[in-house]
């Protein structure tokens, strides 16, 4: 209830989601990490696409776990097409 009742301080000097979004982009850039869904909002972020290698995602769930969010990572095995396809689902801690 407490962080509910600051929500709308708390949203006011969070990153903007602007911000958020550049730095999930740049990190995906320079990772080769291929994005195909991206949602996002101030409590919950879900990404799912392709990494050219197994660890590709970790600076993205790094990211979003320095950034206060519970990270969830999905990944499948190597497809015929030599990419490893995965999701990631975050969400906001809650104090």
């Amino acid at each position: 209830r407490t962080v509910e009742a600051h929500r709308p301080f708390l949203n006011h000097v969070a990153p903007s989601l602007t911000e958020t979004l550049t730095s999930i982009t740049g990190i995906s850039r320079k990772s080769s990490v291929r994005i195909q869904l991206l949602t996002l909002d101030r409590r919950r972020i879900v990404l799912a696409g392709t990494a050219r290698q197994w660890n590709g995602c970790d600076d993205l769930t790094g990211y979003l776990r320095q950034a206060g969010y519970a990270v969830k990572l999905d990944r499948k095995d190597v497809g015929t097409d030599g990419v490893v396809p995965f999701s990631i689902t975050s969400e906001q801690h809650h104090e």
